[in-house]
């Protein structure tokens, strides 16, 4: 199903706001120099060994921002490649007086060299765009992307994956982990119907217009 895209009007943070919550790469830069970038660890983001919590794509990150709210033990990193959808999301985080959130504004794929072994506790991909699962250069539910969770997870480490699109979900996501033996499903059906956060991401929200509920996989990192 085509979706149309949500029209966000969001200005550029400040230099200062911007120097605390928001990283801006440059796709080339990733690909010919990812030496040049940051590991993205707790300690090069934070300056601390907290758990760190990564979400691809979080848009203006409403669901992200609560979860640093709720859990100021851990950290939070997103990254998205819309600017105006992360200045929405640091304008909130700064608004919020959050110091355990971050955003990155780069394609998720020219990251995968920077994942560290075992640096996440927990790895979020919710709701991708189903409209991109057909161009090889733009997909993100491919084998590639396991290989950078199982990488990056720690023992125990939790994904979690939804869509509400059931063809992505059906044909692609769901045949891709259930044969994997790197994951450990973190329930006793084959999959979850529905996700009722405290708080639901724009998207989200965008999403249940359409009247289709979220599917969703909850898994656990195990050993191979």
């Amino acid at each position: 199903m085509p979706r149309k895209a949500i029209r966000i009007n969001a200005a550029p943070p400040s230099d200062e706001v911007a120097a605390q919550y928001l990283d801006f790469w440059v796709q080339g830069d990733l690909y010919r120099h990812p030496e040049r970038f940051p590991p993205l660890t707790s300690e090069q983001f934070f300056g601390n060994a907290r758990p760190l919590a990564l979400e691809v794509g979080p848009g203006t990150a409403e669901w992200l921002i609560s979860m640093a709210a709720q859990q100021p033990g851990w950290n939070f990193l997103g990254i998205d490649v819309y600017p105006k959808a992360l200045y929405k999301a640091v304008a909130s985080a700064h608004e919020a007086a959050l110091t355990n959130i971050r955003f990155i504004r780069a394609p998720i794929q020219f990251t995968y060299p920077l994942f560290q072994p075992e640096s996440l506790a927990a790895l979020y991909l919710h709701y991708p765009d189903p409209n991109l699962r057909n161009r090889d250069q733009h997909k993100i539910v491919n084998p590639a992307f396991f290989d950078v969770a199982a990488r990056a997870l720690v023992l125990g480490g939790t994904l979690s994956l939804i869509t509400d699109h059931e063809t992505l979900f059906f044909e692609e996501l769901l045949p891709l982990v259930e044969a994997d033996p790197r994951w450990a499903r973190q329930h006793e059906a084959r999959y979850l119907i529905g996700f009722e956060p405290e708080v639901k991401s724009r998207y989200q929200k965008m999403w249940e217009k359409h009247d289709v509920p979220p599917l969703r996989l909850l898994l656990a990192r195990r050993r191979s």
